[in-house]
């Protein structure tokens, strides 16, 4: 669930009303065949809203986009003649969220995302995907997803320490929040402007490297270890075949853990497009949890980028339905620990 109050939850809860109007006026026209991916977006929404917790607001705009989308059957009907991944996605909800949608029966050999989403949702219910099933939702825009259903695939025969499911029974991502950057209640109540925000976004990935090795090198709870390579962390090339742009051990009561920071600086994005960026993006947060051992990894990407709301939000799902290791430092959380740390001014 997300249970994360601040600017994004404030504009959720003034705006959301709004949307669902202005959303239900397109698609309650004519010519849905040109609408399926509005219908989409009204399904990606009730899924937003349900893992959200602790807002009346909010939770009252779910029971409204829950109803409308009850009223939708026929639209729905027609959308899913077009799109088998629209219809993957409904019967995933009305299963998990119960809309009353009746989806009818789901196609069997999907490729590429409809078919990733689908196995996961099939691993969900406790069925086992065939390598064959695997193999074809194997491809280079479903990757992170791929990992995911091969991980949990292997999990489900019994195969030990394989993959990304493991991580989840065993590892407290906000208790390692603590460990790295302090009390998350106190940091997010420290104020930043805009014009801090902004100063943030103009940093290169060195110059956060070398904020994270200024902080770490004085951390009272990172190995020898990796106190004797935090200046190798800092100078290493921002490189593909890396684990992570920024890689600590950290000394627990229960043993040692690595904590994995890869960097998306706002000087990073160049011309490419979110879509793309945020492919990438994923594969790469979710990367150090196959590479190091398991139950023994936390992933902190630091995104700076200004259009990081998509990226961000869909980490968060993936975070509260498969509890996977990762916490989000936006501009705004990143910009409040610079803050913090006095390190905005130098």
């Amino acid at each position: 669930k997300l249970t994360r109050s601040g600017t994004v939850w404030r504009y959720l809860e003034r705006d959301m009303p709004k949307f669902r109007k202005a959303l239900g006026r397109i698609l309650r026209g004519d010519n849905m065949e040109e609408k399926t991916d509005e219908m989409f977006l009204l399904l990606n929404t009730i899924d937003m809203l349900s893992a959200i917790e602790g807002s009346e607001k909010l939770t009252c705009e779910l029971e409204e986009f829950i109803k409308f989308a009850n009223n939708l059957q026929t639209s729905f009907n027609k959308a899913f003649e077009i799109s088998p991944g629209l219809r993957v996605y409904a019967a995933d909800l009305v299963d998990r969220v119960g809309i009353s949608i009746h989806v009818g029966d789901l196609p069997v050999k999907l490729h590429g995302k409809p078919g990733a989403f689908l196995t996961l949702m099939e691993l969900r219910m406790g069925k086992i995907p065939s390598s064959d099933q695997l193999e074809r939702v194997h491809h280079p825009s479903t990757l992170h997803l791929w990992w995911i259903a091969k991980a949990w695939t292997r999990r489900r025969v019994g195969e030990a320490s394989v993959g990304i499911l493991p991580f989840y029974q065993r590892l407290d991502v906000d208790a390692v929040f603590r460990l790295v950057w302090g009390d998350a209640r106190n940091l997010y109540k420290i104020p930043v402007t805009t014009e801090e925000m902004e100063c943030v976004l103009a940093f290169k990935d060195e110059d956060i490297k070398e904020q994270l090795y200024k902080y770490f090198k004085t951390h009272s709870k990172i190995t020898e270890f990796s106190r004797t390579r935090l200046s190798a962390e800092r100078d290493k090339a921002h490189a593909g075949g890396e684990i992570s742009d920024f890689n600590i051990e950290f000394i627990t009561g229960k043993g040692n853990i690595w904590v994995a920071i890869p960097i998306k600086s706002g000087r990073e994005s160049g011309t490419r497009s979110r879509d793309k960026m945020e492919q990438a993006f994923v594969y790469q947060f979710i990367r150090p949890l196959v590479n190091f051992e398991t139950g023994k990894a936390a992933v902190f990407p630091i995104i700076l980028l200004k259009p990081t709301l998509n990226t961000n939000e869909f980490l968060s799902l993936i975070r509260a339905r498969l509890q996977l290791p990762i916490l989000v430092l936006d501009i705004e959380t990143y910009t409040r620990f610079l803050k913090r740390e006095k390190f905005l001014s130098s």
